[in-house]
């Protein structure tokens, strides 16, 4: 039992937490003092938490004011993109104009690699913001807005963090190559982790809200292997898009 307890006290770190923070938010938190970012890559669900917990929050005090789920999911996601500096987003952008814009692996990472935005970029970016206003405005009417931002965040990052660890790298250097590949215990945590914290958001409708976001997150990480031979921060920020989304639908179905 004391041997368990250590492993899971050196696991387990605040400075993991910090650097999850620091690293996926804008929040000023400075970079923590982890010794191995991978193996504190559990904590980028308590990183989604935090930004889920402030961006429902404004929802729910805008939805109070003015009685508008419309309003409500506007603020949301407004404040949600500040919080994270639209890290994420960036991701799926040259996600999208490198998966429909290239003809090979090799182009197909290179225009990811590219800073410039195309037309699959903004088509991409419309429907997903789109998908995501109207997930968040339809839940609310079921759910309070800080469960269904907080459930969504904690459940699309921890689809991250696993695919991730299953699919392998598309180059061999870049932002998710320094990162490095989380091993499966720090993989396992988050993913539990996210189905606590989205069980106490949502109740049981966390369980299809989890199998649609983790089908979404497959089916892309089986397009990115496919089309690159695998992940890329990029992809990786599309991923966390994708399952996003499936969880917001899910819950917007049930209300």
């Amino acid at each position: 039992m004391r041997y368990l307890d250590r492993n899971l006290v050196k696991m387990f770190r605040l400075s993991d937490i910090i650097a999850a923070i620091g690293f996926l938010t804008r929040i000023p938190v400075g970079d923590g003092d982890s010794p191995s970012q991978a193996e504190g890559a559990w904590a980028w669900v308590v990183a989604g938490c935090v930004v889920g917990l402030i961006a429902g929050t404004a929802a729910a005090v805008v939805l109070a004011l003015s009685s508008s789920p419309i309003l409500g999911a506007i603020c949301g996601l407004i404040v949600l993109v500040l919080l994270t500096g639209g890290l994420h987003e960036d991701g799926l952008a040259d996600t999208a104009d490198g998966l429909w814009g290239g003809d090979s692996p090799s182009r197909r990472l290179e225009i990811m690699h590219d800073s410039r935005i195309g037309a699959y970029a903004c088509m991409a970016l419309t429907i997903v913001f789109l998908a995501r206003f109207a997930g968040i405005a339809e839940a609310s009417g079921s759910f309070n807005p800080i469960a269904v931002f907080t459930a969504s965040a904690v459940v699309s990052r921890a689809v991250m963090l696993v695919s991730m660890h299953l699919v392998p790298f598309a180059r061999e250097d870049g932002m998710a190559v320094a990162f490095g590949r989380p091993p499966a215990r720090a993989a396992a945590a988050g993913a539990a982790l996210a189905a606590i914290i989205a069980l106490i958001c949502v109740g049981l409708q966390a369980f299809p809200m989890i199998l649609a976001a983790a089908l979404a997150g497959a089916a892309l990480g089986f397009a990115v292997h496919r089309l690159t031979g695998g992940h890329t921060g990029d992809s990786l920020g599309a991923t966390q898009q994708v399952a996003e989304i499936a969880c917001l639908l899910c819950l917007a179905a049930y209300a």
